[in-house]
């Protein structure tokens, strides 16, 4: 950087307030947003925790409880009212609007990679995320009844500038813990990463602040997987909304070698069911030494029986969303597939019930005051979402299937759960089974 006191300067102002003062800030309706990543070395991992305006640059010590506290109650995204709740802005896309994303980078002298290397890396982060944005045709959703009457939508492009003299307007990456004789604190020292927002501008929508990497591995995929968890956040994106979004990605990180990283999607861990297109939930597996394979056993015995398997046999499983045609009407498809080569495949018609589905998506949204349709003296605050897939989950139906000549029918419940996973009714024990899940989330 051309002026590297300035910086400090800078991020001292950024990170300068006092916990108190964050708590308080808080109790008087401030958002602050973290998205925190935390894991302990161990295979335990460790209770994760929100860091706001109480981290500084300095050998100001943080309570740890105290900490966990009020990062809880931020994190969480409620306010709290005398027992009641209050939905607040600590989701929101941090920017609106056609103007580009401004954004500078700092880098630690002893971070495993090169400054190139970074903001190649940051490029990379933010052209999938526009690439998935257009794939879900999120990218130019416009929202309107703004109090000022404008239409707004994400902002997706960036441009990287030498220094950050805006810092509540600048989106600033640090990577690495010690600048010079300045480092960031304790409190922070089992994360791999964060995300964190100054409190929201409800007038021009556009909110700075800070996205920070820890240089625990010179692995260029597994840095560029942290950034676009952080930088997902940016774009108002919810934990466990899609694979990259994971809430343990840190135990993820450390503990799986093939983690398909550097995606923001995976084949098992997709955003959301997709018409023609087959999830695969048995890809983490392995079953007699074949990947994307699992034991028969983990079946239950009603299914077992109902298709003559081998309990110790080996079945992969697959999920296809066929067909819709309106919410009451959609077509899934099960496989359930043998090492051996047999192949059984049920079909079924499910049906979303508003009253049951997710009643927020998981993807960008915006908290703000709204103008009421006809009543432009008129606002009110509530929360307008930039997609509305997530309104389908969870489906209700049935599977069906001609076995040996016999109909096999197997009341289910599929829903988005890290992933798709489906809850099946076994009618010989009349016990409902959720045993179909996508796989290798079990060690998390």
């Amino acid at each position: 950087m051309k002026d590297i006191r300035s910086l400090f300067a800078v991020l001292q102002e950024i990170l300068s307030r006092s916990v108190w003062e964050m708590v308080r800030m808080a109790l008087f309706g401030w958002a602050i947003l973290l998205a925190f990543v935390t894991a302990e070395a161990s295979s335990k991992p460790q209770r994760g925790g929100v860091v706001s305006g109480g981290v500084v640059v300095g050998d100001l010590g943080l309570d740890r409880e105290l900490f966990d506290k009020v990062g809880d109650l931020i994190r969480d995204g409620y306010i709290s009212t005398h027992g009641g709740k209050v939905k607040t802005d600590e989701e929101n896309v941090w920017f609106l609007g056609r103007e580009k994303i401004p954004l500078c980078v700092l880098r630690a002298d002893d971070f495993p990679l090169s400054e190139p290397e970074l903001r190649s890396l940051i490029h990379e982060a933010f052209v999938e995320w526009r690439s998935f944005f257009a794939k879900y045709k999120m990218d130019d959703v416009q929202l309107d009844g703004f109090s000022d009457g404008k239409s707004r939508g994400m902002t997706l492009e960036i441009e990287i500038s030498e220094s950050c003299s805006h810092p509540r307007k600048e989106l600033l990456f640090l990577f690495g813990s010690t600048f010079g004789e300045m480092s960031l604190p304790e409190g922070i020292d089992h994360a791999l990463g964060l995300a964190m927002r100054w409190p929201y501008d409800h007038k021009e929508y556009r909110s700075g602040g800070i996205i920070w990497v820890k240089g625990w591995t010179s692995d260029r995929v597994k840095i560029k997987h942290i950034l676009l968890h952080e930088v997902g956040h940016v774009f108002g994106m919810k934990h466990n909304s899609t694979f990259v979004m994971d809430a343990k990605i840190a135990d993820r990180l450390l503990h799986v070698s093939d983690g398909e990283f550097g995606k923001i999607e995976s084949v098992h861990w997709p955003y959301t069911l997709e018409r023609g297109s087959e999830v695969d939930m048995s890809y983490t597996f392995e079953c007699q030494g074949v990947k994307g394979f699992t034991i028969n056993s983990s079946l239950p015995k009603e299914i077992l029986e109902k298709l003559e398997l081998d309990r110790n046999g080996c079945f992969r499983l697959g999920l296809k969303y066929v067909s819709r045609r309106g919410l009451s009407n959609q077509k899934l498809q099960l496989t359930i597939s043998t090492l051996e080569g047999k192949s059984f495949e049920f079909s079924g018609s499910f049906t979303s019930h508003l009253r049951a589905a997710t009643k927020s998506t998981k993807g960008p949204s915006l908290y703000t005051q709204w103008r009421v349709f006809g009543r432009d003296d008129l606002l009110i605050s509530t929360t307008k979402n930039f997609d509305t897939s997530a309104y389908l989950f969870p489906l209700q139906g049935q599977f069906e299937s001609s076995v040996r000549g016999e109909k096999v029918k197997f009341p289910a419940i599929v829903e988005m759960n890290r992933g798709p996973s489906i809850s099946m009714f076994l009618s010989d024990s009349a016990k409902w089974w959720n045993g179909l899940f996508p796989v290798g989330l079990e060690k998390f």
